[in-house]
């Protein structure tokens, strides 16, 4: 096409088509997402860069993005590390260019020569000029490294001082509405007072705090910091130490907490935040609606430890690691109320909680997002059973099931179909180990026509018709007895080493596409490099066969090769 009428095209493009282009071009598009996800994130603003110099029908499309992705620096020490980090920006360069209002967070490091010199203060009056960053929603401080030394303890940073950075900041970015604190190095001498007091000022308005510093910072930070309304959103970074103090802080901050993320907590640190010592009472968290988990151990709360629900009004609870509870209270609890569910469990508590009807259909009036997994060593006896299970009792919580993701092992889940209840609401699937064939696979589609993605293993026997040349005659009974009218879009198929060969996948890819005419993407990760580079060659041969020629839109597939150190599209 030539490059005059370039132009032109994209000045007709609606900026979110724009974006779409963006994301398929930049290799960053998922086939299988979640809107609660946070493992799936937005391009990285590297990845956007070819955009910005097309035409400024483009700049215009992706400036807003590319630079709410950016972290503004307000620190040489950091800026000369700037090339390793390709997030974060120069205040001075953004501005000068005049794009400073799509920013969305604000890093400030305290370092040694800025505070005990008085250089902070002065370069932040001539950076940050007043209303100049709306857009920014999170102030982060960055106590870098050994800068907090003696002569700052001493007293070298006053109250007043304080006062002046917090007013610089807070006129500068008006609607930050969290504070992060953070650190790269140890922080032996931490400063009495100062910091507590300058994160409480910063945090006055605001109510979300996360914390990603040192145990020296959290200790001074939690002892000595008071918040008139109360925190509404806490994270804890998983590099924090935990402590007595920090447990003592977030349970302060029990009534009016709505979001809890703990990156890293261990059972024992989980448990105190629920039940203290045996001393206390039982604390609740009534108002805790998004509850975000990385326990670092195996072993589970008693069921004895709490006599009321923890957490009454949970919408969303994702576990990154292990379950901490021994029984169903958090699903029983919260059915009515429960969205989105992410649970690692180990096989003894999967039983117990099928025992008790935790995954019984009709029980949860609006969770749409069900993610479930086994941990740990399964049965040695018949061990695809329980994972048949799983993926049943996964189908079957919710009639309002939108995501479906079930961590699953070489299963075959033929007998498990005629089990399966029609889901309306069913747009995506994801068994990433799940072996299906086409014989699995179209019956599955059958139950749930209106699933738009799918992601598993697939996996055919040799002496199926999709074997590795099935002839074309073959090829065209497939279409007769199998074809499908399914809403199917996308795609993603994942090599586990163990089922066929890149010829056979690759074969069986074009087959997929023409069994299925509303198939519009297909993402295949293969098990090996070398994998990788036979499955394009034998993708390109039988995408040229005739045969599949007479399925028009076959032509217009998009199929990508997706490796660790490879990707091939189209």
């Amino acid at each position: 096409m030539p490059l005059s009428n370039t132009a032109g095209l994209a000045s007709e493009l609606p900026d979110l088509v724009l974006l779409q282009i963006v994301e398929l071009a930049s290799g960053t598009s998922q086939v299988i997402n979640s809107r609660h996800s946070a493992a799936l994130p937005p391009p990285p603003p590297y990845a956007l860069l070819p955009f910005l110099s097309i035409c400024q029908q483009w700049r215009r499309a992706i400036l807003p993005h590319f630079y709410s992705r950016v972290c503004l620096c307000v620190c040489r020490h950091s800026v000369s590390n700037m090339h390793r980090v390709p997030a974060l920006q120069n205040i001075s360069h953004v501005v000068k260019l005049g794009h400073a209002c799509y920013v969305r967070r604000l890093l400030i490091c305290l370092s040694r020569d800025a505070a005990a010199e008085g250089t902070l203060l002065h370069s932040l009056k001539t950076m940050l000029v007043p209303g100049m960053l709306p857009g920014v929603l999170e102030i982060a401080l960055n106590l870098d490294g050994p800068s907090w030394d003696c002569r700052i303890a001493a007293g070298k940073i006053q109250a007043a001082a304080a006062d002046t950075l917090v007013q610089i900041i807070r006129n500068a970015a008006p609607n930050a509405r969290s504070v992060a604190v953070g650190s790269r190095g140890r922080m032996r001498n931490m400063l009495a007072t100062d910091l507590p007091y300058l994160v409480q000022s910063l945090l006055r308005g605001t109510r979300e705090l996360r914390l990603l510093a040192p145990p020296f910072v959290l200790r001074r930070l939690t002892r000595q910091s008071t918040f008139e309304h109360g925190l509404t959103d806490i994270t804890v970074g998983r590099s924090v130490l935990w402590s007595d103090d920090l447990v003592k802080f977030i349970r302060n901050h029990a009534a009016t907490l709505q979001v809890l993320k703990l990156e890293r907590v261990s059972v024992d640190m989980f448990h105190r935040l629920l039940c203290g010592n045996r001393h206390e009472s039982q604390h609740i968290y009534p108002n805790v609606s998004r509850l975000e988990l990385a326990v670092s151990t195996m072993s589970v709360l008693r069921e004895s430890s709490y006599e009321l629900p923890p957490f009454p009004a949970l919408t969303h609870f994702i576990n990154h690691h292990s379950h901490p509870f021994s029984d169903d209270t958090i699903l029983r609890c919260n059915r009515k109320r429960l969205e989105a569910v992410k649970l690692p469990l180990s096989v003894s508590q999967f039983e117990a909680m099928l025992a008790k009807g935790a995954f019984d259909q009709g029980h949860y009036a609006k969770l749409a997002d069900i993610a479930l997994s086994l941990d740990g060593v399964l049965p040695t006896s018949e061990p695809g059973n329980i994972l048949v299970r799983l993926f049943v009792s996964a189908c079957s919580m919710s009639a309002m099931s939108e995501r479906i993701r079930v961590a699953m092992c070489n299963t075959d889940i033929t007998l498990a179909l005629a089990k399966l209840k029609p889901i309306p609401a069913l747009r995506e699937l994801a068994c990433p180990q799940l072996k299906l064939g086409a014989s699995q696979l179209l019956p599955l589609l059958a139950r749930f026509p209106q699933i738009r993605r799918i992601g598993f293993c697939f996996a055919e026997c040799a002496s199926d018709a999709v074997a590795a040349s099935p002839s074309d005659q073959g090829i065209q009974d497939q279409w007769l007895l199998r074809s499908s009218q399914s809403s199917l879009v996308s795609m993603e198929l994942f090599d586990t080493g163990h089922t066929c060969g890149p010829q056979c996948i690759g074969q069986t890819v074009i087959l997929l596409a023409s069994l299925l005419p509303s198939l519009r993407e297909i993402t295949v990760r293969p098990h090996t490099k070398v994998n990788a580079r036979a499955l394009l060659q034998h993708l390109v041969q039988a995408q040229q066969r005739e045969v599949y020629r007479q399925r028009p839109h076959v032509d217009a597939l998009k199929i990508s090769i997706v490796s660790r150190a490879h990707r091939f599209n189209n």
